[in-house]
């Protein structure tokens, strides 16, 4: 009994391990980077699908816009701001609950930080075939008067670091998936 337990407790602290260095290993990939684009494909739950871009450049920009720039989400530096229901939204990580994990992860990864992100308590790494699963579960809080977000699931290729979806589930049932493609890396010029 013993030694099952052993077995299982080392199993579990390797699929840890190797799940945390993997989400490393694609972070250290964004240490030469100074920049990258994608298009982007928003697909709501309820609504219409719309096409645009993405941009991410250090140290902290993450940009996502698309119907002809009339829908956002954007984070730059601490802030987010976000069309939601044909109205601009900003809220800050550093008073906002809902953003303050999702803020550090997405910093974590642009900069190539070698941080253990799943040690934060709202996160979860996991593999799932050629891609790692980062979950965020920020706690329910005041986010434009009310906890709007139940969880944030960014998808990452393993082999290349892109960014491959980032779905975002609403506690009121109601999902946004942004699915990128054409992702394009531009690296730091000395």
């Amino acid at each position: 009994m013993r030694k099952t337990l052993l077995f299982l407790f080392c199993l579990c602290c390797t699929i840890v391990h190797a799940q945390t260095s993997t989400f490393q290993s694609v972070a250290a990939r964004y240490k030469t980077i100074q920049s990258a684009t994608a298009t982007v494909t928003k697909t709501p739950s309820k609504g219409t699908t719309t096409h645009g871009t993405l941009t991410i450049r250090k140290p902290d920009l993450v940009s996502i816009t698309t119907n002809g720039n009339q829908e956002k989400l954007v984070m730059q530096g601490t802030t987010f701001t976000m069309t939601y229901g044909g109205r601009d939204m900003q809220t800050d990580s550093r008073r906002n609950q809902q953003f303050t994990t999702f803020h550090t992860v997405l910093t974590s990864l642009i900069n190539g930080s070698t941080a253990d992100v799943s040690s934060l308590k709202d996160v979860t790494v996991a593999m799932s075939g050629q891609t790692v699963v980062i979950t965020i579960t920020p706690p329910a809080g005041p986010f434009w008067r009310r906890g709007l977000f139940k969880s944030f699931v960014l998808v990452l290729d393993t082999q290349t670091s892109a960014f491959k979806t980032l779905k975002m589930e609403e506690r009121g049932g109601n999902s946004t998936t942004y699915t990128f493609t054409d992702f394009k890396f531009k690296k730091q010029t000395k």
